[in-house]
């Protein structure tokens, strides 16, 4: 056996000598390439990222200007705030209302190195890289509060590594164009803090209803933490871990010399109050709900291209809040004292001599009920339509003040073998009356032959041409008992034209509308139709006005000094209503039930609706303190229409159609086959002769009525409904886009739109 000569001591320490400084060393230039690598990958990502950054950049400045923007407000026109709207609750403020305290507890919580970097923070970097690379995904933190902006502003909540290198590009690149104080308050108010709260502003009012220069330091460092899960861990929903991430903060800062020993322990034993309440609402509908409504619609309709829930519009309205506060409650009071008469809802508008809408009420139950009957309620205005007739028949010189005017009865014979004979409320049964007892005392049958000898075409062209009622009305045989629906803000404006002496003034809500940058996107003005009636006939209707208040159906309104009006009540007391004016304001009062139910005998325009007609326009009155707007004729602001009178078409005769109703049942032809007003007395009126009048003097040309044709097969009612375009359901004020439908009201959709809430 061969002997092995034995090692020397060189080339046994060289055999046995340690490899690990050798593998770490060999380790230590892979991961120095490989960093080298990652940040010239990086690099040339970012440098990619940065071809855009100049327009991304100049989306800053109009964030900047979102970020102090207010919400959209709707006032009324003595400043009461009745809506606000906006997609984000902020409230506006300066880096210099906010304190050194809380500047520093959101810097300790969010970026503590803020102004030593420039945008980027190495370090937080180098974390999220070698967390990236171990955990082989993208994690949380790192983000400076410039590069939070980047995010927030522009570049979204992708976490993808694309957009991590798009915020680093961004940042730096908004290091240069900001100052770090500028960033700071951007910052401060883009952030979200949850429960609706977006700013600190907004968050310290929202969780401790205070303002930001009183927030103390345990407050603040709650809020610091608050914007990085803030739904979970804000002070509403879970109280105790927004403690627990409060003694986090304060421990940095007591680290980083922010805040003393004492200051610490002193924060850390705090039990800040924080508000019961849940997160604000962006918008909200306290006061004035039906109005608001209105609005809204308005809005749509004169400003449709402007967006309201980006905040910073202001909408002044007409209304006033102390008189629309009255009467809503007057009409409730009224509505609930004839609960056992079936009195179930009621409305009234007043408009003032410039056309404003001074008070609107559309119903009685705003939670219950949306539908707004003074602008969307089509209800018969029974008698209170027989102005028209009147003022038709004296323009058209078919009648005179003082005439006597036919009460012989009229029959017309119908095709299904009944006959359709008007009759009169009470004992009037004289062959004529004189005009002022006709209209006074709302007698039906001189009032038919009226509109017989005046045309029942020329009184519907009248109805739309010189009085403004928009919707559609037939030249029926009743037409004079008002049997079509109507809408009472329509009955405003057909009354605005006794009260002016002749002018026509459509009624308006919106004053004026400013935008976020403080000037006027629109200016509401009054539309005045000019001598739709010779100022003789008005001052004549005036006087038969007068005389239903002196001593006709309207006895209850005398109270109001120099009140006008005429009262109307449907056949079997379906709706109930008073139309009146006094020195410039302009009333409608209506009384009935949504689904055309009869109500009580008892229940008439001049009984009931009368009484909250009188109370809100006495309290009007005194509220204008004897300043009301007049019908001067030289108003400033006002439109001035030019009207231009149509042809009537010929229509042929028809039997009497049934009353078109507001929104629910179907009414009956037989609810036409008479309109009535209030009971009249069982005698003859003082200073009428107790025996039968005579004829008139002239001699009187007897109206032949047109041979009536075979009925027309009744179809059913078909309404305009105006529909969410993406629900298809019944629109509401929060569905932006919405479209208009023609349909049979046994097919409209019960209910309002689900998805577009407040």
């Amino acid at each position: 056996m061969p002997i092995v000569p034995a090692a020397s001591p060189k080339q046994a320490a060289q055999e046995y000598r340690n490899p690990w400084p050798r593998r770490l060393k060999r380790t230590l230039v892979a991961f120095l390439i490989l960093l080298l690598g990652l940040l010239c990958a990086v690099a040339i990502t970012i440098f990619f990222a940065s071809k855009n950054l100049q327009a991304d950049a100049e989306q800053i400045e109009q964030k900047m200007l979102v970020a102090d923007s207010e919400p959209t407000i709707i006032v009324s026109a003595d400043g009461v705030e009745l809506f606000r709207l906006v997609d984000e609750y902020r409230k506006p403020f300066t880096l210099k209302d906010v304190p050194d305290h809380v500047v520093n507890a959101f810097l300790a919580a969010e970026d503590k190195r803020f102004y030593t970097h420039s945008g980027v923070d190495p370090v937080g970097l180098f974390r999220v890289a070698f967390l990236a690379a171990r955990e082989r995904r993208l994690s949380q933190g790192g983000s400076t509060i410039t590069m939070q902006l980047a995010k927030r502003l522009v570049n979204g909540d992708d976490r993808s590594m694309d957009r991590k290198f798009r915020d680093i590009a961004l940042a730096l690149q908004l290091e240069k164009l900001k100052t770090k104080e500028q960033l700071l308050e951007l910052y401060l108010k883009q952030v979200y803090f949850g429960e609706g709260a977006y700013g600190l502003a907004s968050a310290a009012e929202i969780y401790f209803g205070k303002e930001i220069k009183d927030l103390t330091i345990g407050e603040a460092a709650i809020l610091s933490r608050c914007v990085r899960r803030p739904s979970d861990e804000n002070p509403i929903s879970n109280y105790k871990r927004a403690l627990a991430n409060r003694n986090v903060v304060l421990d940095i800062m007591l680290e980083e010399g922010m805040i003393s020993q004492s200051e610490a322990k002193q924060a850390k034993a705090e039990n800040p109050r924080v508000k019961k309440s849940s997160k604000l609402l962006v918008s909200s509908k306290a006061l004035a709900p039906y109005f608001v409504d209105y609005i809204f619609k308005s809005l749509r309709e004169q400003l449709p291209d402007i967006n309201l829930r980006k905040g910073g519009y202001r909408v002044e309205t007409t209304i006033r809040m102390d008189i629309q506060e009255y009467a809503e409650g007057a009409v409730l009071r009224e509505v609930q004292k004839h609960r056992r008469q079936n009195v179930q809802d009621g409305c009234f508008v007043l408009t003032n001599a410039n056309g404003e809408i001074v008070a609107m009420v559309g119903g009685t139950n705003y939670k219950k009920d949306q539908f707004n009957t003074v602008t969307m309620g089509l209800r018969s205005p029974g008698s209170s339509f027989k102005p028209i007739v009147y003022a038709a028949a004296l323009q058209t010189g078919k009648l005179a003040m003082g005439q006597q005017v036919s009460n012989r009865p009229i029959t017309f014979p119908q095709s299904n073998g009944k006959v359709w004979a008007p009759k009169n409320s009470g004992r009037w049964d004289a062959s004529s009356y004189d005009l002022g007892t006709a209209f006074a005392y709302s007698i039906n049958r001189p009032a038919i032959w009226t509109s017989f000898e005046t045309g029942r075409e020329v009184v519907v062209q009248y109805a739309h041409d010189r009085f403004g009622i928009q919707s559609k009305l037939d030249p029926v045989l009743s037409i004079a008992l008002g049997p079509m629906g109507v809408h009472p803000l329509e009955m405003a404006e057909v009354y605005s034209v006794f009260a002016s002496r002749g002018d026509r003034i459509r009624p308006f809500g919106i004053r004026r509308v400013t935008g976020p940058d403080g000037n006027a996107v629109y200016v509401g003005t009054a539309r005045k139709f000019p001598r739709v009636l010779d100022e003789w006939v008005a001052d004549s209707m005036d006087q038969l006005l007068e005389q239903v208040v002196q001593r006709g159906t309207a006895t209850a309104a005398r109270v109001i000094p120099n009140a006008r009006g005429k009262t109307g009540t449907t056949n079997d007391n379906r709706d109930a209503w008073f139309c009146g004016y006094s020195d410039g304001l302009v009333g409608i009062a209506w009384v009935g039930s949504r689904n055309n139910s009869r109500m009580s005998s008892s229940v008439f325009g001049g009984t009931v609706s009368i009484n909250f007609w009188v109370d809100i326009m006495r309290f009007a009155r005194n509220a204008y303190g004897g300043k009301m707007p007049t019908y001067n004729g030289n108003e400033s602001g006002v439109v001035v229409a030019v009207t231009k009178p149509t042809t009537p078409a010929v229509v042929d005769d028809v039997p009497v159609p049934p009353v078109t109703e507001d929104d629910t049942a179907e009414p009956k032809a037989t609810d036409l086959d008479q309109d009535q007003d209030e009971p009249t007395p069982k005698v003859e009126p003082e200073g009428e002769p107790a025996e039968e009048p005579s004829i008139p003097k002239q001699p009187e040309q007897k109206p032949q009525p047109p041979k009536p044709e075979p009925p027309k097969r009744p179809t059913e009612d078909v309404v305009e409904v105006e529909l969410c375009a993406e629900t298809l359901a019944v629109a509401n004020p929060f569905c932006m886009e919405t479209i208009t439908r023609r349909m049979k009201r046994s097919n409209i959709p019960r209910k309002s739109c689900p998805v577009h809430r407040e």
